[in-house]
């Protein structure tokens, strides 16, 4: 068996026993948890049993997915989310680290420069996760902002009971400009919805992350580099100003009722001021997309959502089936913890 590339998890001793039977090509694997499969490199030895007792520092071992079958073992969304937790502050470690001399590349196509920005963190950030999600989870399938410049998105399963959506930098334009206002987004979503989510701001050392009926927590770096739990997320009702993307027309509805905010324009005014992750912090009413990205904006719908917030579209229907949409898109999503505002802003929404 070949070890895959590991991250700092520790736990017990795993036993990789012979066959069960001379027609089965595959090994008993006795293990409590998934992340207990474990090879030591060090000290690895051979019992009478002829079998592989390993002890010592830990490396996560990627089962394959005849293996995963043999042990009867499902991934659920709480298994990605939280294997890819320290990844993800890895990563966001690397990303704040060459921030300031960042490479940046040719502006992609794009209503604005928001949409045009890439950088070297984008790719790089993206080929570290696709390759730590396929030496665990071969089984996933995946779609990332930055696919088409992907050199492994091929290799991931093409239509999985689960899928990664990947943002590798979420605001790539703050991210050139050097400031701390960006996130790396993961999301999970199945067959009909998002079911997990996470949101890492590496600056501000932050990570919040959801998975279906379990709840929202927000982490530390530090927490979330260890796997730790983290503190319970809970949005409770606020006021302050909706925020909308790139919106003329939905900030002219909603300007005569409510305070209302254009992340692009105010991006030049007062840089990094206005966030759609404001509203994990209660400094925000609501977010409204049109059109709402699976790997931005629904996932940080989602984390909402799951921390007592109201996510869905205009019609006050769920946000839908993103994987629906070759580019994960749904038409439209309104966010808010606040049941009354949600009332209103879908009135306004639907008048005429």
């Amino acid at each position: 068996m070949n070890a895959a590339w590991g991250s700092p998890y520790s736990g017990q001793t795993a036993h990789i026993g012979k066959a069960a039977s001379p027609s089965s090509a595959l090994p008993n694997v006795h293990i409590r948890r998934y992340e207990d499969l474990v090879v030591d490199t060090a000290t690895a030895h051979r019992s009478e049993r002829t079998s592989l007792t390993v002890s010592g520092p830990l490396i996560p071992l990627a089962l394959s997915p005849l293996m995963r079958e043999n042990t009867h073992m499902t991934t659920t969304p709480s298994d990605v989310i939280r294997y890819l937790l320290p990844f993800v502050a890895t990563a966001g470690s690397y990303s704040s680290y060459i921030q300031g001399r960042v490479g940046k590349h040719a502006a992609k196509d794009g209503a604005t420069a928001f949409h045009q920005a890439l950088s070297d963190a984008d790719l790089t950030i993206q080929s570290y996760l696709e390759v730590v999600l396929l030496a665990k989870f071969p089984e996933l399938s995946f779609f990332s902002e930055e696919q088409d410049q992907s050199l492994n998105a091929k290799y991931f399963a093409p239509d999985g009971n689960l899928e990664v959506l990947l943002d590798p930098i979420d605001g790539t334009r703050s991210y050139i400009d050097n400031r701390p206002h960006y996130q790396i987004i993961v999301a999970i979503h199945d067959r009909s919805e998002l079911v997990g989510a996470l949101a890492y701001m590496p600056r501000q050392g932050v990570c919040y992350i959801a998975t279906k009926g379990e709840g929202a927590y927000v982490l530390t770096h530090e927490e979330a580099r260890t796997g730790h739990r983290g503190t319970r997320l809970r949005l409770t009702q606020k006021e302050g100003p909706i925020l909308v993307f790139n919106k003329p027309d939905l900030c002219a509805k909603l300007a005569p009722y409510f305070e209302i905010r254009d992340v692009v324009v105010e991006y030049d005014a007062q840089p990094g001021r206005y966030n759609f992750t404001n509203i994990f912090d209660g400094s925000t009413l609501a977010n409204v997309s049109q059109p709402c990205q699976g790997i931005d904006g629904g996932a940080l719908s989602f984390i909402a959502q799951e921390a007592g917030a109201l996510a869905t579209d205009f019609s006050g229907n769920p946000m839908g089936n993103f994987r629906l949409s070759p580019k994960r898109i749904v038409p439209e999503t309104l966010v808010t913890a606040n049941p009354e505002a949600h009332e209103k802003i879908l009135k306004v929404l639907q008048a005429k």
